[in-house]
């Protein structure tokens, strides 16, 4: 008789766990479908999931088509060497220290395996997460370019950047080294972002509430109550928890704001230029990623005036689209509160804790932007 599984493993971390018996089997191996024999007749959905990744593992070691749709495919090939790599670490380059503007590194980072994967909405999406908790947002010239035609930040004042990145392979092509800059008027967002397929979003504006994230993106979440500074408390004015999604739609650059966590208010999102924003995108020289260059007026964030000397609430996700722009694969979240995290373990599933999963659900876990001193 099959033993059966712990009552707290939840279907998800199953799934997880059968990927890293896979990254590590040979094509017969019987090893993934012992794993599957241990679920109980109830869960029959789960079988089935774990039995599709197993064929389509197994079918892509052998050399053989996948019985499963093209797209499994590409997918299971990088989640696979993902895993493995995440075996022995997971790659996050903090800046080194600048006269005291470096990221600030999360004391014990959040101990969840990495890289993490699950089906979603019938696909495969990897979540994964750096180890940074503040970011320094650093004064911004007096004239602020926003050109972006040479593909890069030239002209911005990257002193406080960092770069983050998903597990070794995979790296160098999909990352984000970013930064934030400020003055009287307004929040400058930066970002060179590594993307395989970049700009090629298919997620048209005002077709979700909740933004064109779909298709390839940078999400941004700015609490700005500057009553309940950082770390975030439940006493924080949800109309100041500002989220920005960020994207190109068809060689336009769009911003949608959400304000609050329900995401129930349709919001019509702003293309640039438009009053208090402008952003623009530009792919980079190897058509290997894309540059972009916004700035947000602080009053769109629910402030009259800039927060200087403050810290407030700030977490980043980056966003990642299959070849057609249409589905999300991937996602990489930075900046987030460990200790805070951690807390929630009592009421949410082992991988619902996950950064890129809380990151919009609860503000409590986003980490901080270090403001600097008025000038």
């Amino acid at each position: 008789m099959p033993p059966t599984p712990p009552v707290s493993l939840s279907d998800e971390v199953l799934i997880h766990r059968l990927g890293e018996v896979l990254s590590r089997s040979a094509p017969d191996d019987p090893a993934p479908w012992n794993l599957v024999a241990t679920l109980g007749p109830e869960q029959g959905e789960l079988r089935a999931r774990a039995t599709q990744l197993i064929e389509t593992s197994q079918a892509l070691q052998r050399g053989r088509r996948a019985p499963a749709r093209p797209w499994l495919r590409y997918l299971v090939l990088v989640l696979a060497g993902l895993v493995l790599a995440a075996a022995v670490s997971y790659s996050v380059w903090p800046a080194p220290k600048r006269d005291g503007v470096a990221p600030v590194e999360a004391d014990r980072p959040f101990p969840l395996p990495f890289p993490l994967f699950t089906t979603q909405a019938g696909r495969i999406v990897t979540y994964q997460h750096g180890k940074l908790t503040g970011l320094h947002v650093v004064r911004a010239p007096a004239d602020v370019s926003m050109d972006v035609s040479a593909g890069s930040l030239r002209g911005w004042n990257q002193r406080g950047h960092f770069r983050s990145a998903l597990a070794a392979p995979y790296a160098d092509q999909y990352f984000i080294a970013g930064c934030l800059m400020m003055d009287d008027r307004y929040l400058y967002i930066g970002a060179h972002v590594g993307d395989p397929w970049a700009m090629r979003s298919a997620s048209e504006p005002k077709a979700t509430i909740d933004g064109g994230w779909l298709g390839g993106s940078i999400q941004l979440r700015l609490a700005t109550d500057l009553d309940h500074v950082w770390p975030v408390q439940a006493a924080h004015d949800t109309a100041k928890l500002n989220h920005l999604t960020l994207w190109s739609y068809q060689g336009r650059a769009y911003l949608h704001i959400a304000h609050g966590m329900d995401f129930k208010d349709k919001v019509t999102p702003l293309a640039s230029p438009a009053p208090g924003y402008e952003a623009h995108f530009s792919k980079t020289d190897n058509d290997q990623g894309y540059v972009v260059k916004c700035r947000v007026a602080w009053k769109l964030l629910g402030l009259e005036k800039a927060p200087y000397g403050r810290e407030l609430g700030l977490s980043w996700d980056v966003l990642w689209s299959d070849r057609t722009g249409q589905e999300f694969v991937a996602k990489l979240t930075d900046f987030y509160h460990p200790a805070a995290l951690r807390d929630l373990r009592d009421t949410t599933p082992e991988l619902e804790l996950l950064p890129g999963k809380m990151s919009y659900r609860t503000a409590t876990i986003w980490g901080k932007a270090i403001c600097p001193a008025a000038p």
